[in-house]
């Protein structure tokens, strides 16, 4: 598991949290 910093469209930093099986 990690997490990623992504950017949404509203250019708001969200973090979404992958999980690789």
């Amino acid at each position: 598991m990690y997490f990623v910093n992504v950017t949404d469209q509203n250019n708001n930093t969200v973090t979404k949290k992958l999980i690789l099986k």
